[in-house]
């Protein structure tokens, strides 16, 4: 009997309130009526309690691909298909696909060539003996934009890797163009980020509207990531924003001390503890707007498709939202419903989106119709027919 094994390699898949382990449940719900399904999380981690449907199974982090390649020896039949997120490139990557590469399909969430050099320059900027005065001046600059950047494992293994596997999973179709353009002959599938259609089994309602006047914003975060747009808030509520209405922000998820900052009086901005889905129905729908990503640019991307605005549709809650969504090509009624902001730093328009705000607060008879959409087309369960083709394809 063939088995579908979706793995992850990391400690995101132990936390029930993490994107990735939300996401790998669903996979696993839509998928379990179709092929035998099981996650496994590769660790270095020593669990207390168990995690719901999970495999943990313990590596060496410093040898953690000789260690996952005889996990694979003793469990993988001829038939079976592993799900691998895509871990960035390595030699350790690229031994275990000329192993096992014709039963690994990878899954794909971003531009891995600009995420790697961004975070290799980051790790350059933090380092103690002052890069970032060294990299600031042009002949310096020059070095890293035509040699440095480019010496990434990426950069050397990334092809290597592609040309091994069975095939890959974009979320986007912009990403799997790129993926094209690395390597012509990579077989890939587009699979937008998804809810479960389990997500709707206890909601009751959407979007309650409220007395006050105040705007009420959410932003959930799984990680505090640059491209989230945390800068392009706080320098956009510096300036041009309306001193008559009350504003609030709730970030959900953790900012780091330094970057979590008061700076305006007319905008009052918390922090507060990552919600699970459960808290999301009753806490989300007293919100006017939820915040999308808004610097996507950063890593030279200009679609997505976030887990976390699936989740505001769910509830009938429109987005502020800076990037092109891959749900909103197939679904007209997405962008209507939606306020779009250029995929840059410029600052953001708060006259226009509070004018669009209020006029949803009056006019929000298509909160009901963007719920079924999500509901019926934007779930796994959508695709479990055509994920289960792909996997399996000879």
């Amino acid at each position: 009997m063939r088995q579908l094994f979706i793995v992850h390699i990391g400690n995101y898949l132990l936390s029930p309130n993490s994107g990735v382990y939300q996401k790998y449940q669903a996979i696993y719900q839509a998928m379990c009526p179709h092929v035998s399904t099981r996650l496994i999380a590769f660790t270095d981690q020593i669990l207390s309690a168990p995690i719901n449907h999970v495999e943990v199974v313990k590596i060496n982090k410093s040898n953690k691909w000789s260690d996952i390649s005889i996990w694979m020896e003793k469990n993988l039949g001829e038939q079976d298909v592993v799900w691998l997120r895509y871990p960035f490139a390595s030699k350790g990557l690229f031994e275990l696909t000329q192993k096992y590469g014709s039963q690994i399909v990878l899954e794909h969430n971003t531009n891995e060539i600009a995420e790697a050099v961004q975070i290799q320059k980051q790790a350059w900027l933090n380092a103690r003996f002052g890069w970032k005065k060294v990299l600031s001046r042009s002949f310096w600059k020059y070095t890293w934009n035509t040699w440095i950047s480019n010496q990434t494992d990426e950069a050397e293994w990334g092809v290597r890797c592609l040309s091994n596997v069975k095939g890959g999973i974009s979320v986007t179709f912009e990403l799997s163009e790129m993926l094209h353009a690395r390597w012509e002959n990579y077989q890939v599938m587009v699979l937008p980020n998804c809810i479960s259609t389990f997500d709707f089994k206890w909601m009751d309602s959407a979007q309650k509207t409220r007395g006050d006047e105040s705007i009420k914003l959410a932003m959930m975060i799984g990680s505090f990531d640059y491209w989230q747009g945390w800068e392009r808030i706080l320098r956009s509520a510096q300036v041009n924003l309306p001193i008559q209405t009350d504003i609030e922000l709730d970030i959900y998820g953790e900012i780091p001390p330094w970057e979590n900052k008061q700076v305006n009086k007319a905008i009052r901005i918390r922090n507060l503890p990552a919600l699970t889905k459960s808290e999301m129905q009753e806490v989300l729908p007293h919100y006017d707007m939820g915040i999308g990503t808004l610097e996507l640019f950063r890593k030279q991307m200009s679609e997505a498709c976030p887990l976390k605005v699936r989740d505001y549709w769910r509830l009938g809650i429109p987005c502020l939202l800076a990037y092109n969504d891959t749900a909103v090509v197939k679904y007209p009624k997405l962008k209507e419903f939606n306020y779009f902001v250029p995929n840059d730093n410029s600052i953001l328009p708060w006259n226009d989106i509070i004018e669009f705000i209020k006029s949803r607060k009056v006019h929000n008879q298509d909160a009901q119709e963007v719920i079924e959409i999500t509901k019926n087309a934007i779930t796994y369960e959508a695709y479990a027919q055509e994920m289960a083709d792909f996997l399996f394809k000879k």
